[in-house]
């Protein structure tokens, strides 16, 4: 059972207004019917993008299927699943992976990106012979898992062999992609082909989801159990509908200039925030609007706060989490919406509440939460980036704004350091804006450490909203609201050179020219669309220039 409740603070009668408004058009009603005119005026990337409302109905029929895959696996000595997947593909079976780590199935982890080094570490870490790849696609040419499964079955070949290494690949996407016919042509061991109507950011509780999660020993009978009570309780009147109430505050929220949305959980609950950032940002981050998920930040002070925050925390039932924080937050006018799970298995209901509550939101909000714009904007700028470097063999580059020993700065840098330019590029945020830290150096927990050091240094100096994204992550996430949704972003972009490359199987580039391409073409299309850059490359030792940034020697 799932318990919501929301303390509107300085958004009542707004809300109450909304609630009003959606009862008058049949929000509820419209959006069971899958009308579109709910969101647009035409039915383009709508129609054919609602088939997570019935998923917890449609995947009944696959269980059975999925565990004997699971217990075959068992029996021939498997012990890993590795899933190599991007953005929606890669979510939630990350979500299952580190929540249900205790259960009785293979080990599951996931890998969605291209820098080297954490590739070559898992790569040394893992053997192929007792590992099955999920290879995870909708469209089937996601550039990133693709590149992986080349590199992970050459690796699988060269171990067991070309006769068997097919057999340690699965794959998931849809009908008639050139996943498909690349797994049928090879003989992987199964290919497993999603409802066409679901969207990766709405995939958690179809077969995206399901199959890693049942082989990692989630039972996904309860999963489904859950989602389809929050989906029956979601076709009732908004009074007592928990998905579209929710929908329609944080659309409200959002119109009146609460558009960021702080996600609080208790450390066993975590994960669910990554999840609900790519929903909510990619969904709702276009036309000049959007909701900016802010998460793993902590909690402070209401006077800590602009009034731009909406806060919501998730805890198991009986658990006093964030209360005395939040009750002063309320207090203090802020909007707070709480919501208690009585098991971990409630998450299945939790996916189908956010999702509903999402396109509730988009109706409010007054755009389409089923497309994403100007993801393209910036894959296309990698793409010609990519052409660029196969003529000559780099990148062309201009000189650095600021150069000061490991690190060279490019773009809006306004100092005598690069730790006053950053600093000061922190400081200049504007009134409802936010600061994004966009990391393309891998996740080494040292790197990552302190990288958040630098993330509350920008918290402290700006003053606003400070989110944190790994590269390319964020780009099938945030980065869609990051170049459609509200001016007034600020985007620190930090890459830096590889000790160690890898080259990417029957390609000519490797995986850091592939890295070093999307990060550029990132902040090409972040300028494309006017945003503020300041991009930061530390030549040499890592943690030296990051050390540099935030003032302090190793």
């Amino acid at each position: 059972m799932i318990n919501l409740s929301i303390n509107p603070g300085e958004v009542k009668e707004g809300y109450r207004s909304a609630l009003e408004e959606a009862n008058r058009v049949g929000l509820v009603e419209r959006l069971w019917k899958c009308d579109y005119t709910l969101w647009s005026d035409a039915p383009d990337e709508i129609v054919d993008r609602l088939g997570w409302l019935n998923v917890h109905e449609e995947m009944l029929g696959e269980i059975p299927g999925i565990l004997a895959l699971k217990k075959t696996l068992l029996a021939d000595g498997y012990e890993r699943v590795l899933l190599l997947g991007m953005g929606g593909s890669s979510l939630a079976p990350e979500l299952f992976a580190k929540i249900f780590k205790d259960c009785n199935g293979l080990l599951l982890e996931v890998l969605d990106t291209t820098v080297p080094a954490d590739i070559i570490e898992v790569t040394k870490r893992i053997d192929p012979e007792k590992t099955l790849f999920i290879v995870s696609s909708k469209s089937g040419t996601t550039v990133e898992p693709i590149s992986l499964m080349k590199h992970f079955f050459k690796l699988t070949v060269e171990r067991v062999g070309e006769i068997d290494a097919p057999s340690h690949f699965v794959v998931i996407t849809t009908a008639g992609t050139a996943l498909a016919k690349h797994a049928e042509d090879f003989g992987f061991r199964a290919a497993y082909l999603n409802d066409t109507e679901i969207g990766g950011r709405y995939s958690a509780l179809s077969l995206v989801g399901l199959v890693p999660a049942a082989l990692t020993g989630v039972d996904d009978l309860k999963l489904l159990k859950s989602a389809a009570a929050e989906a029956e309780r979601a076709r009732g009147p908004l009074a007592v509908n928990l998905a579209a109430s929710l929908g329609v505050f944080l659309g409200e929220c959002a119109r009146m200039g609460r558009d960021k949305l702080t996600l609080l959980s208790e450390s066993a609950l975590g994960p669910f925030s990554d999840w609900a950032e790519q929903l909510i940002a990619e969904s709702t981050g276009k036309a000049g609007k959007g909701l900016l998920p802010v998460i793993q930040e902590g909690l402070g002070d209401p006077e800590d706060y602009c009034d731009d925050r909406i806060f919501l925390s998730l805890s198991h039932c009986g658990e006093a989490s964030f209360g005395e924080q939040l009750e002063r937050l309320s207090m203090a006018g802020h909007p707070v919406i709480k919501i208690e799970l009585d098991d971990r298995y409630d998450l299945g209901g939790l996916f189908f509440i956010f999702e509903f509550a999402t396109a509730a939101a988009g109706w409010r909000m007054g755009i389409h939460p089923f497309n994403q714009p100007d993801v393209e904007a910036a894959k296309e700028s990698a793409r010609e980036a990519l052409v660029e470097y196969e003529k000559r063999g780099s990148f062309s580059m201009p000189k650095p704004d600021l150069a000061d020993g490991p690190t060279a700065l490019y773009g809006d840098s306004v100092g005598g350091s690069a730790r006053e330019a950053v600093l000061n590029f922190f400081a200049s945020s504007e009134e409802g804006g936010y600061v994004s830290i966009q990391s393309y150096l891998g996740r080494d927990p040292s790197v990552f450490k302190a990288l958040n050091a630098l993330k509350m240094e920008a918290v402290k100096v700006s003053g606003r909203a400070v989110t944190l994204g790994l590269g390319p992550r964020f780009l099938h996430s945030t980065g869609q609201l990051h170049k459609g949704g509200a001016t007034g972003g600020r985007y620190l972009q930090i890459t830096g050179d590889d000790v160690e490359d890898l080259a990417i199987p029957g390609e000519e580039m490797t995986f850091g020219v592939l890295k070093d391409a999307q990060a550029l073409g990132d902040a090409a299309a972040l300028k494309s669309a006017g945003r503020s850059v300041l991009r930061v490359h530390i030549r040499g030792n890592i943690l030296d220039g990051l050390n540099s940034l935030l003032g302090r020697q190793r």
